[in-house]
């Protein structure tokens, strides 16, 4: 299959981070490549292939999560949606919800959006007239507040959270 080009640049990093094809056992059950049993009780995670993973990863989260809208921005930063993608893989739509905070904190308030975290027009245009840098920054903060929230609601997420933050700041 032929992905689009900020899928394929952000695959590379996402199956990094999610330690390649090392199989462990966390809060989602089994995981490979980033694909838990647990939300994805139809997989075969214990044999999951490379390949799969990457049509899964693709399917279910770049796609599921409308990333392509961004996408279809030339505006928009290829690495900032890799980022969301990444991201996206761990917080899903939460990931989306970091985006619309991060438009309003890149803009010092001039731009709101309603924290829906769904990417639909308004979301888009937000994005697109946003500096890279500032939004990309913004994002991190935003990303990295969400998981100092999770582990401060259940202490089993606590031990997750280094990790967490270095894949929030990466």
């Amino acid at each position: 299959m032929i992905y689009p080009v900020p899928f394929s640049l952000a695959i590379k990093k996402l199956l990094e981070d999610e330690g390649g094809g090392q199989l462990v056992t966390d809060r989602g059950g089994l995981t490979r490549y980033g694909i838990a049993q647990k939300y994805n009780p139809d997989v075969d995670v214990a044999n999951l292939t490379e390949a799969a993973a990457i049509d899964i990863l693709y399917q279910r989260y770049f796609v599921e999560l409308d990333l392509g809208k961004l996408a279809a921005d030339a505006n928009v930063n290829m690495v900032l949606i890799g980022k969301v993608f990444n991201l996206g893989v761990n917080l899903y739509r939460d990931s989306i919800v970091c985006l619309q905070r991060a438009v309003r904190a890149a803009t010092a308030g001039k731009a709101v959006l309603k924290e829906d975290g769904a990417i639909g027009p308004l979301t888009v245009v937000a994005v697109s007239a946003t500096a890279a840098a500032p939004m990309l920054a913004a994002f991190r903060e935003a990303a990295a507040g969400e998981y100092r929230v999770r582990a401060a609601k259940d202490a089993r997420d606590s031990e997750w959270l280094k990790g967490w933050l270095r894949r929030a700041y990466s």
